[in-house]
């Protein structure tokens, strides 16, 4: 299910809201929508590639840890603001404390974090929180047009975004990724998507955007 609308009061742009789950191919299926919806921005075309990746990195988490390979609702929405465009996803696992977020990728031999390690590196901004429920996690991406950096008023890419990429950052997102293709590959039978069970989150779009530290 994807609504669209607009709320004039706060100048925010839903362009997508998806109800789906953690399988595989549901999450292959939902990282295209997100693909299709950042597409209608205003994003760099170099900047698309590395919002698909955050945001894939993210939503393979939710199968990974947040229920533990098992199948769980997750929500997914894309918000266009006037000067950033936003990506949030939203599991109802049994995180009770929002995760770190490495500032170096973790080594191969330890169990998760190289997901928001490159989420993080690819992305302006990115917030990572408790759902309000007690349990579950809201992970937020947010991506400034390149158009508000060049007039002074967003902030210019921090050392974790492009400005500042180095060959070893661009290797550490390569190794990665061929990681999770097989993610993208199960994915490409784009299965049907089950109704959302009841119970669902209220997805009320937020305008306050916390940059992280770098």
């Amino acid at each position: 299910m994807a609504v669209s609308f607009l709320l004039e009061s706060t100048r925010v742009v839903r362009l997508l809201y998806l109800r789906t789950d953690s399988r595989p191919e549901s999450v292959a299926d939902a990282r295209s929508q997100v693909r299709d919806a950042l597409a209608r921005t205003r994003l760099a075309p170099e900047e698309l590639p590395e919002m698909e990746v955050a945001v894939g990195e993210i939503l393979s988490n939710t199968h990974v840890h947040a229920y533990h390979s098992r199948v769980g609702p997750v929500f997914v929405e894309v918000f266009q603001l006037q000067r950033t465009v936003s990506v949030v996803v939203i599991d109802m696992g049994d995180a009770v404390v929002a995760p770190v977020v490495p500032r170096t990728l973790p080594s191969y031999t330890r169990r998760g974090g190289r997901g928001l390690y490159l989420a993080n590196r690819l992305s302006d901004e990115m917030e990572c929180t408790v759902n309000r429920v007690g349990h579950g996690l809201t992970v937020r991406v947010t991506k400034w047009f390149a158009d508000a950096r060049c007039g002074g008023i967003g902030p210019m890419p921090h050392t974790g975004s492009r400005a500042s990429w180095s060959a070893t950052n661009r290797a550490d997102v390569a190794r990665t990724t061929v990681l999770r293709q097989s993610v993208a590959a199960a994915g490409e039978g784009h299965a049907r998507r089950p109704a959302a069970p009841s119970g669902a989150p209220d997805l009320v779009p937020s305008v306050r955007l916390n940059r992280h530290s770098t």
